[in-house]
């Protein structure tokens, strides 16, 4: 892999774009069906994550790096908070996020404003996504707003996809577990479904196309569909044994327990609890 990499983007000076496009699609690196993709390198002329754009005209922007999955194009926002900014690319696209340039602080500030705005005026917004809310909850959504935060808390995000009318799936690492973040969990007509990925060090990434209803069937069948990001599971009465013994071959246990006997519903339910856990 490396060697094809040296071979693909080693330049004795620095290379105009047509001829850096053709020759990573001569070494596969960009499929050839990719319409306009825009190149991201440093001084040394290697790909990096936090990447001075070369834009030019008419070019729709995709950032190599951060891919993690041939099939899936994801974005990996530069910033501390990327779970914001992924959001942000999400409702506004990725060719906005990086016009922003140098000023994503006060960026940031106006639509977490905005936020504020719209919950003061709409107080029961909130309410209508698939989670439970108070109003003692909306109270510190918009004091949590107000300060700097690190990253968006899972309460932040379910008001900013409220003010932006989206729904969000979000998987793991590992792709063994989502959660589902519906923006009006009573009408889903015409909202937009975005898909990030967490990964193993807590960042985030979008993909910025939205996802069909096709992918999101496929992605819960092969992947577990937890509950809430508090409590993953439902109480042990929602489950019968049958769907127990489903999820424990998703997580990788055996149904049949040292003496191949099989595990009572509630021997397998805890110890099913036990691995299914939102990192």
């Amino acid at each position: 892999m490396m060697s094809i990499l040296n071979e693909a983007l080693y330049f004795h000076d620095k290379p105009d774009l047509d001829t850096l496009i053709d020759r990573l699609q001569k070494h596969t690196l960009i499929s050839k069906n990719i319409i306009n993709p825009v190149i991201v390198l440093n001084n040394q002329d290697n790909i990096q994550s936090t990447p001075e754009v070369i834009k030019p005209v008419n070019y729709n922007i995709i950032e190599l790096v951060g891919i993690e999955d041939k099939n899936e194009d994801f974005i990996s926002p530069k910033q501390i908070d990327s779970l914001f900014w992924c959001l942000y690319i999400a409702n506004f696209g990725y060719n906005d996020y990086v016009t922003i340039n140098r000023n994503y602080g006060i960026k940031e500030l106006e639509i977490k404003k905005n936020v504020i705005d719209y919950l003061k005026n709409n107080p029961n917004k909130m309410k209508e996504t698939n989670y439970k809310i108070t109003k003692i909850i909306i109270q510190e959504v918009m004091s949590d707003l107000m300060t700097s935060q690190k990253e968006t808390s899972i309460h932040c995000l379910l008001a900013i996809i409220s003010m932006f009318n989206m729904n969000i799936i979000m998987i793991d690492s590992n792709r063994q577990f989502l959660l589902e973040f519906n923006s009006n969990n009573d009408n889903q007509k015409n909202i937009s479904t975005y898909l990030i990925k967490k990964d193993k060090h807590g960042k985030y990434h979008i993909n910025t196309e939205p996802i069909t209803n096709e992918d999101i069937d496929k992605l819960k069948n092969e992947i577990i569909c937890l509950e809430n990001y508090m409590k993953p599971m439902k109480s042990i009465s929602g489950y019968k044994i049958e769907e127990l013994e489903e999820l424990s071959q998703k997580v990788g246990i055996n149904i049949l327990d040292k003496n191949e006997k099989r595990y009572k519903k509630q021997e397998l339910y805890y110890l099913i609890a036990e691995i299914v856990k939102w990192a």
